[in-house]
């Protein structure tokens, strides 16, 4: 089974202004993400640490970046092909240069170079948010990976609301354990509904 991830040094621009690895974030945090046609933002719900001796990633560069956004090939990135009128998610496999990702202002950004980089001994983080994506190093990219978006997004919606209760009451329960047990259970569930599925 495939885990799709981002690097641990990926940033995240935080509602107060301040930037943040993903290795630091924590639940609850409040960070930038896409909402139809807007840019809002919305708590961390749940963060996935996912540990390998050597993680391959694809690195995607744009007119504007130094530093790419760095994910597993199977995570998905809004992008608007050559070829396409509109914009979907698809693979970080798949970006080619000539297509566009979008920005933290939802503008579109050309790719200019796409890059598969090994990384060793190091950890690749999946972030949950209620609207399935989050803004990261300036691009607008999925919460998931390994099968397309839009199912992801509409299997995990009850683990969202779950996580999303959870959160608003958090001053009421011991939330993080709740948010740990939960995650296991919940995720094992998801990994098995998609299976039977495909």
């Amino acid at each position: 089974k495939s885990q799709g991830c981002f690097a641990s040094n990926t940033t995240v621009r935080l509602a107060n202004g301040d930037l943040k690895q993903m290795s630091d974030l924590h639940v609850g945090d409040l960070v930038f993400v896409k909402k139809e046609n807007e840019i809002i933002t919305s708590p961390v719900l749940a963060i996935f640490r996912h540990y390998r001796s050597s993680i391959h990633f694809v690195d995607i560069y744009t007119t504007n970046s130094i530093i790419p956004l760095r994910l597993t090939p199977l995570h998905s990135l809004l992008v608007l092909s050559k070829h396409d009128k509109h914009e979907r998610y698809i693979f970080a496999k798949d970006v080619s240069v000539g297509n566009h990702v979008f920005s933290s202002d939802l503008r579109p950004l050309a790719v200019v170079n796409v890059k598969e980089t090994l990384i060793s001994d190091d950890s690749g983080y999946a972030i949950l948010t209620f609207e399935g994506n989050i803004i990261a190093n300036d691009i607008v990219a999925s919460c998931y990976a390994t099968y397309d978006h839009s199912t992801m997004h509409m299997i995990t919606t009850p683990m969202r609301w779950w996580f999303l209760i959870l959160f608003q009451l958090r001053q009421l329960i011991a939330f993080d354990y709740l948010q740990h047990l939960t995650s296991n259970i919940i995720v094992s569930f998801v990994d098995f509904y998609l299976q039977s599925i495909y």
